[in-house]
């Protein structure tokens, strides 16, 4: 949850500075450690948790 916070902060500086290169670069970072945590976090969960 820290990590995701710094992300959106680094995003919205970057908004608020009107630097869309920055703000690309920060969302596409946040976007692919947050889908590489939730894949940790899922593969993690037990197996009777997973099924239908």
């Amino acid at each position: 949850m820290a990590r995701s916070s710094q992300d959106q902060a680094a995003i919205a500086s970057s908004i608020l500075r009107s630097d869309p290169e920055q703000a690309h670069a920060a969302m596409l970072h946040h976007i692919s450690i947050g889908g590489r945590d939730f894949a940790e976090f899922v593969s993690g969960l037990p197996e009777e948790l997973l099924r239908e």
